[in-house]
């Protein structure tokens, strides 16, 4: 502490000038110099201690405060920290004490925050500094305690809300799974379908719902149209449209489907059973090439399954046929296959009184059998016996030609129909199958390629315009009737190659070994083919066919078939060649995959992609086929194993279904464009890949994902194989949401350090 000096005593000088004068003046008292000194000295050292006082409050408080702003600064951190956390991991317990309790993130915090203020008080240089800080210390750790008490709450309720939706989606598509037996009160679809609207009424409760509330009420609607497109969509999928249009008015009927929707979903109902059924009668027709009049029953089912009144969404009197099998709206199987409904006609006609069990065969005319049973689908076996025995009077009885009997059989048949049928447009429909029926009889139904074995493809497409009056549907049969024909001639093409090929190298495995060639495989071949075998090799290399081969490498698998084009040494130098190309039976394969591809191309309305002589469509054909090539090789490496035919189809309807958005110019949506949605990706031009994106929901919230910037390297390859694994299909979305759900990655040991999701 300072000094302070004291004051002397002062001291007074004799003044040697002059004799002192006396007075008589007052006498004053000698003054106590040294107890003034002493009280001077008492408050010179109290206000001492007084600055000292205030020079260490002072100390104090910067010290304080700057273990405070230490406090501050560390707890601002963690608040920012756990309050930078939403959905899920704001609640996640993340550890265990020693009680074996949890442990929130929320704890961690408060925890940190704690531990934070007993370390820093430790620094305090005094027990004022401590008590200081601690009262500051306390306040800022309540409000920063506050803080992340609301968010807590906040993002615990958008995670219970998130859990709830994300089980509502699990829910509608497991019901979806088990979508043939939505009408089973114990189904899965049912079980999961209460379970959802339960988990609804949940969300609602959660969210200060009221009970009789419009926001319930919407949330309670929109569960119920979940579940309906996830159904509908898995109905769609398998092309079940005749399920799907009896579910369809099902829920319409119930009242639990927007009708927004349900008008969407009615057009793709409508566009999908009209390009199944037009391909499926296309199948039928070309399938049929049997003869009617036989009395064989197959073939006569058959053949009925080309008309369209066989196969209609309304007969007009509110229900659908499939496959000659009337269904109406009450009738709970919804389902019935090819074989089921044949079988149900071929059992209802036992029934006829022309039926000999004995025999196994019905006792009028065999070659009429077309007309009955197609009468048995329409009005019943008893009118059609009625009709029948009717038609043989009317035509002058045991005497009658058949084809007298067969005229009164359309006239009469008519006129029942006319009773049954109100509907005009059904019944011109079957009219006109009737009498297309009767024009068949006693009459050469195709006339056959003698080459080919095939009918003629004129005569099959004018059986089609004969009986569908509906333009799609006719279009999607005459697309059907063209590919069988095509993949039919490639076949017996492909045939006669390996006939040939057989007899080519018995012919040039010796000299004249041609005569060494079967009568059998001889006499199949065609006559040039014969005469070239029999010349053997060529004394010199045709120079055209060389030319050919070296423009066109895939040319070099028909080199068998044109040895004889070829010095023996030049074909045994291509030979080698031609072993490190693809054989011929990948070939075939690959002729039919084509073939499929065109087939789906034509089901999707992108046919003209293969017709089309625009660069622009060539390229989109190009790159369908490229990326679906790929996926059908991906697959089969992760599988080790060939694909079959129908998961080749699957591989291909995945890469025409994988939609995508495009991120367009922010002016655009100004101005009312904004971005384009739900674009096939295939159809997205080149210089637009890098804006493709999907939105992806995850925690209550859509998370955007521009799919080219997902490392294509190393973990856009590694996610492909993930999903393939786990039977999903790699599209866009999927991809998309396995990044999002392992961390959107940016390097693959990121991404898969850990165990795979199961």
């Amino acid at each position: 502490m300072a000094r302070v000096p004291l004051q002397q005593t002062p001291q007074v000088g004799i003044d040697t000038g002059s004799a002192p004068q006396f007075t008589g003046g007052q006498i004053q008292p000698v003054q106590d110099v040294v107890t003034d000194d002493i009280q001077r000295f008492g408050q010179a050292q109290m206000n001492v201690a007084k600055v000292a006082f205030q020079i260490q409050d002072q100390i104090n408080d910067t010290n304080t405060t700057k273990l405070h702003n230490e406090f501050l600064d560390e707890v601002n951190k963690i608040e920012l920290d756990y309050l930078s956390l939403t959905g899920g991991d704001a609640v996640a317990t993340i550890d265990k004490d020693e009680n074996d309790n949890p442990i929130t993130a929320f704890d961690q915090s408060t925890i940190k925050i704690n531990e934070l203020l007993e370390n820093i008080a430790s620094k305090a240089d005094n027990a004022e500094i401590k008590f200081m800080f601690e009262n500051k210390a306390a306040s800022s750790s309540r409000a920063a305690i506050e803080s992340m008490t609301k968010h807590s709450i906040v993002q615990s309720k958008k995670y219970q809300n998130a859990e709830i939706q994300a089980n509502i989606t699990k829910l509608s598509r497991e019901a979806s799974g088990d979508w043939k037996n939505y009408k089973d009160p114990e189904s899965k679809w049912a079980i999961n379908t209460a379970a959802a609207i339960a988990q609804a009424n949940n969300f609602a409760d959660l969210n200060g719902l009221l009970a009789n509330s419009s926001q319930r009420a919407n949330l309670i609607n929109d569960t119920y149209n979940t579940i309906h497109k996830d159904t509908l969509d898995s109905m769609i999928t398998a092309e079940s449209f005749v399920v799907a249009q009896t579910y369809l008015n099902d829920v319409i009927q119930s009242g639990t489907i927007n009708p927004l929707i349900a008008k969407q979903y009615q057009k793709i109902i409508n566009t999908g059973y009209t390009q199944t059924t037009g391909t499926e009668i296309g199948d039928s027709i070309f399938d049929n090439t049997g003869d009617i009049t036989s009395g064989d029953r197959t073939t006569v089912l058959n053949f009925l399954n080309t008309l369209e009144s066989n196969n209609v969404a309304n007969d007009g009197t509110g229900g659908f046929v499939k496959n000659g099998v009337h269904f109406n709206e009450n009738n709970e199987l919804i389902d019935y296959t090819k074989e089921d409904s044949f079988q149900s006609i071929e059992t209802e006609s036992f029934e006829s009184k022309f039926y000999n069990a004995d025999t196994n065969s019905f006792t009028f005319a065999q070659e009429n059998l077309p007309l009955y049973m197609m009468l048995v689908t329409k009005i019943g076996v008893k009118k059609a016996d009625s009709i029948f025995t009717k038609a043989k009077t009317n035509a002058g009885g045991k005497d009658a030609n058949n084809e007298d009997i067969v005229n009164n059989i359309v006239i009469l048949s008519k006129e029942a129909l006319l009773k049954k049928y109100t509907n005009e447009n059904y019944l011109n429909l079957v009219n006109s199958d009737i009498d297309f029926i009767a024009s068949k009889i006693n009459n050469p139904q195709y006339t056959i390629n003698s080459e080919t074995g095939l009918p003629l493809q004129s005569e099959l497409i004018a059986h089609a315009k004969a009986t569908i009056q509906n333009k799609d549907k006719l279009k999607y049969a005459i697309n059907q009737i063209k590919a069988r024909y095509t993949e039919a001639e490639t076949g017996i093409t492909e045939n006669y190659n390996e006939l040939k090929r057989q007899a080519t190298e018995i012919a040039y495995a010796t000299p004249n070994g041609w005569k060494n060639i079967s009568p059998q495989i001889w006499e199949q071949l065609k006559e040039e083919d014969k005469r070239a075998l029999e010349k053997g090799y060529s004394k010199t290399d045709n120079q055209e066919y060389l030319y050919e081969l070296a423009v066109n490498p895939s040319l070099i698998e028909e080199l068998d078939q044109n040895r004889h084009l070829l010095t023996e040494k030049t074909y045994f130098k291509l030979k080698k060649e031609q072993e490190g190309l693809n054989t011929e039976t990948k070939i075939i394969e690959a002729t039919g995959d084509v073939t499929m591809l065109k087939n789906t191309l034509n089901k999707f309305d992108m046919g003209d992609l293969y017709t089309s002589k625009n660069k622009t469509k060539k390229a989109k054909y190009v790159a369908i086929h490229e990326a679906w090539k790929n996926e059908i090789n991906a697959q089969q490496i992760t599988l080790k194993r060939k694909l079959t035919r129908a998961e080749k189809q699957t591989a291909l309807n995945t890469v025409l279904i994988d939609n995508v958005n495009i991120d367009n110019d922010p002016f655009l949506g100004f101005i009312g464009g904004g971005d384009t949605k739900d674009k096939n990706i295939f159809f997205v031009d080149q210089d637009r890949l890098q804006d493709v994106y999907v939105d992806v929901p995850y925690n209550g919230e859509n998370v955007r994902i521009f799919i080219s910037k997902i490392d294509p390297d190393e973990v856009l390859p590694k996610i492909k194989e993930a999903l393939r694994k786990a039977g999903k299909p790699v599209t866009s979305k999927n991809i998309a949401d396995y990044f999002v759900r392992k961390g959107q990655p940016a390097t693959l040991d990121e991404a898969f350090a850990y165990k795979e999701e199961e």
